[in-house]
């Protein structure tokens, strides 16, 4: 009996709730049609089919959070109609907590179809939804000077972002609100994108993500997205963008990531190969911190900008931009600060702290899948940047997951390395230190053998 359980729930759209006020839609067809009784716990059309429309619209009438489980599909919303607010036309609304979950990036996609934009999480009821959202991929979302092309959390929850790809959403139109390409984070929120990849998506500002709230970005990729402003990251609360890659990404304005009025603190990443008229990274009326980072083949007029009462410390890292007119810029009051192990080009960045290496090439190999969820540049042999980073001040693991210290230039002491990678001990020196210790061994058995 057991084993016809999956059967049945695929015929009936829904499984039995595992608690109360709890259910699991598992969506049987890639139409997009309504839910004929929003609420009676059954997700079912008229044509008796569970679809993604039906069943959020089921989740949403049911109190708890609730579970729609998708398979490998195309999921193209066709019901146009952008102005209304329960799911029944246009952008997919979630008003209560929800997990969606596909059968990964390259098998299920939800596509907006240029109608409006994919998900829209909001405020109904007194309550402030949240979102898991796990192995799809969003795209085709549009929409006009309104936040979001893939996904608007516009609520004051927790969302989960993982193992998710958004591409080819667009936000149109030059006003205020027309930010997050990918996805825009409503303030008072708390979102994590972890594991995913957030590429090809445009904006005004944002042209990937756009924050008015907590966010923390990890093992990401964020490529090739468009904005006039900020074509990353715009943020305007608490951001951290950790073990990741930012890369190819282009502002016809000004930034690739912009924090202001809030902290900003990128670990273990790698920024790369953006075209910025300005500048990389800017943070104003705020603290922006760089640790572990590098910072390389930008084509902006600098790297790092302190701007308008904005104070951005660096540390440990590598900033090397041979395009840049300047590496490190400050005005309107804001500074740029060296805590200290900085490797830069021109020494505007590495002003004279302990361990700095102003004016200094770090030999870098290209942006590449140098293992790791992420790509990076690796440390060319020779390089001054192995073990030259503060031990005390590193990350316990680079942008790849690779425990720090090593020791990368074999002589036999581990360092921690500047920039985003650490370099491994040398095969040759570890067998060398391994055969060393074999022979120390054998001759202090060899003097505790009477007679020997």
């Amino acid at each position: 009996m057991r084993s016809c359980m999956p059967a049945l729930v695929l015929l009936l759209g829904v499984t039995v709730a595992s608690h109360a006020g709890a259910a699991t839609f598992v969506v049987d067809s890639t139409a997009d049609e309504v839910d004929t009784t929003p609420g009676n716990g059954i997700c079912a059309t008229l044509a008796g089919t569970c679809t993604l429309r039906a069943a959020v619209q089921e989740a949403n009438a049911l109190a708890g959070p609730d579970t729609i489980v998708l398979p490998g599909g195309l999921f193209l919303l066709t019901r146009a109609g952008n102005a209304e607010e329960f799911a029944a036309t246009g952008d997919l609304d979630v008003t209560d907590d929800l997990t969606i979950e596909g059968a990964g990036t390259a098998s299920t996609t939800i596509d907006g179809g240029g109608i409006d934009r994919v998900l829209h999480v909001r405020f109904s009821d007194g309550k402030n939804p949240g979102l898991t959202l796990r192995d799809v991929t969003i795209a085709g979302g549009q929409v006009t000077d309104a936040p979001g092309g893939g996904l608007y959390f516009a609520s004051a929850g927790i969302a989960l972002v993982e193992r998710t790809e958004f591409t080819g959403n667009h936000v149109l139109g030059e006003e205020s609100s027309a930010v997050g390409g990918a996805i825009s984070s409503n303030a008072g929120g708390n979102l994590t994108v972890r594991e995913s990849r957030l590429a090809g998506n445009s904006a005004d500002r944002g042209g990937a993500l756009f924050s008015n709230s907590f966010l923390l970005v990890e093992d990401s990729t964020i490529a090739d997205n468009d904005a006039r402003a900020s074509s990353a990251l715009d943020s305007f609360g608490s951001a951290i963008l950790r073990r990741s890659v930012v890369s190819g990404n282009e502002a016809t304005g000004n930034y690739t990531i912009s924090a202001s009025t809030a902290n900003l603190t990128i670990e273990d990443a790698t920024l790369s190969s953006n075209i910025d008229p300005f500048t990389i990274v800017s943070v104003s009326e705020a603290t922006g911190t760089l640790r572990n980072v590098t910072i390389a083949n930008n084509d902006s007029f600098s790297a790092v900008d302190g701007f308008v009462d904005g104070t951005v410390q660096i540390l440990n890292s590598i900033v090397y931009n041979p395009l840049a007119v300047q590496e490190c810029t400050a005005s309107t009051g804001g500074q740029v600060v060296s805590l200290g192990y900085t490797l830069d080009r021109d020494g505007t960045c590495a002003t004279g702290a302990l361990g700095d290496l102003p004016s200094t090439d770090p030999l870098l190999g290209p942006l590449a899948d140098n293992g790791g969820p992420t790509h990076t540049h690796l440390l060319l042999a020779g390089s001054p940047a192995i073990d030259a980073g503060d031990d005390l001040s590193c990350t316990l693991q680079d942008q790849r997951g690779v425990a720090r210290p090593q020791d990368g230039d074999g002589d036999g002491m581990a360092h921690c390395d500047l920039g985003a990678v650490e370099v491994p001990e040398p095969r040759g020196a570890a067998l060398g230190l391994a055969a060393m210790a074999a022979v120390a061994a054998c001759a202090r058995r060899r003097r505790r053998v009477p007679g020997a």
